[in-house]
């Protein structure tokens, strides 16, 4: 019996484990939200109750692969809280001391996750298309561009849906000035890489594909195919940034059990997606965007594609 693959993904809001077969048939997919990255802005330290709800995720998720019952080669990568936590390095070696893994899970680096995410990203796209993909996480944002063959450039934002909903407030309800403030400071976040994008995009205008990959662009999909009436939820939809846009001004004033009762939300991301949403489309508007797709490829796609590849070699 040929062995499965398996990347389990040790976000800053959720953990997530996806499975496949080596020519790339997706077997199942699961995860829970632990939010891993909570409490970390003020102090930078990964905090106890987070670490202690990740760990135990990461372990019922290891269960459910073994229960699975067939040969399996496993990888566990953490991204951003752990990357940027004075204390992940310690975390990681209490998963490899207190859980049954094969291995210790690694913290990718900011250039590992951006090309890890792009290689999934470009794999939900026709052959020959430029792809720019925007990704936000809990405590990051990875923009990368390049083509279907390999990322030419990618930068990582320390700016994510938790850390961004903590700084400045958009748990609950939330009026215009923190909305404006909120996407001017990931603009000028995002200010210095601005010009070689904008180049980028200028110079293969008529065949340069926009993409949103993560949470934030799975919750903005759901919600708008919800509207739509679809009754099941698809990996691909073309968004417009009118309808965007209107869709995070309608969820600021919202408290969270408001929002938790819009068509298409997921409760558990009720408090984080507005925050989300400010980050990503404050990028779009930079970038003179009007139109992106929503992809529900990212990063654990293009680590189970790299470990395909080297199985394969």
């Amino acid at each position: 019996m040929d062995s499965i693959l398996a990347v389990t993904d040790i976000g800053s809001n959720t953990v997530m484990t996806k499975v496949m077969t080596q020519d790339g048939a997706v077997l199942e997919e699961f995860g829970e939200r632990t939010s891993l990255g909570e409490g970390m802005s003020a102090s930078q330290l990964l905090q106890p109750e987070p670490c202690q709800r990740t760990l135990a995720a990461l372990e019922r998720q290891w269960r459910r692969l073994k229960s699975m019952g067939r040969p399996l080669i496993w990888r566990g990568v953490a991204t951003a809280a752990v990357r940027q936590a004075l204390n992940g390095e310690v975390f990681l070696q209490r998963c490899q001391d207190e859980l049954d893994l094969p291995e210790r899970p690694v913290a990718l680096s900011a250039q590992q996750e951006a090309e890890a995410t792009f290689q999934g990203a470009a794999c939900a796209f026709p052959p020959g298309t430029v792809l720019v993909n925007v990704d936000s996480g809990g405590c990051s944002t990875e923009v990368s561009l390049g083509t279907m063959d390999r990322m030419m450039a990618g930068v990582s934002l320390a700016a994510g849906c938790v850390s961004w909903r903590d700084t400045f407030g958009m748990a609950g309800p939330f009026g215009p000035d923190i909305m404006k403030a909120a996407m001017e400071a990931a603009q000028k976040m995002y200010l210095p890489y601005y010009k070689e994008v904008m180049t980028f995009i200028e110079q293969h205008r008529s065949t340069v594909a926009v993409s949103l990959t993560g949470g934030t662009g799975n919750g903005l999909r759901a919600i708008l195919q919800g509207q739509q009436g679809h009754h099941e939820s698809h990996d691909i939809l073309s968004i417009s940034m009118v309808d965007a846009m209107a869709c995070l001004e309608r969820l600021a004033p919202m408290t969270v059990a408001e929002r938790q009762r819009v068509p298409g939300m997921r409760a558990d991301r009720a408090d984080i997606l507005p925050a989300g949403l400010t980050i990503v489309l404050s990028i779009f508007q930079l970038l003179h965007v009007t139109e992106f797709t929503s992809n529900g490829h990212g990063l654990r796609d293009g680590i189970l594609l790299q470990m395909a590849k080297e199985q394969g070699s």
